[in-house]
């Protein structure tokens, strides 16, 4: 079975228009691929530091 990876980049989350249009076109995607999803928002991100 072909494979997609769909990786959500978007901070903005629910607001985003490309996440919106990305969502839309794997909702059409036929039902012969299997899409994996890789949300890189879904747990907090470390505090960065700018001193050493």
């Amino acid at each position: 079975m072909p494979r997609l990876l769909f990786v959500n980049a978007s901070p903005r989350g629910a607001r985003s228009e490309s996440l919106r249009i990305a969502q839309a076109v794997l909702a059409s995607a036929p039902a012969r691929y299997a899409v994996d999803r890789l949300d890189l928002f879904a747990d907090p991100l470390p505090p960065f530091a700018t001193t050493e």
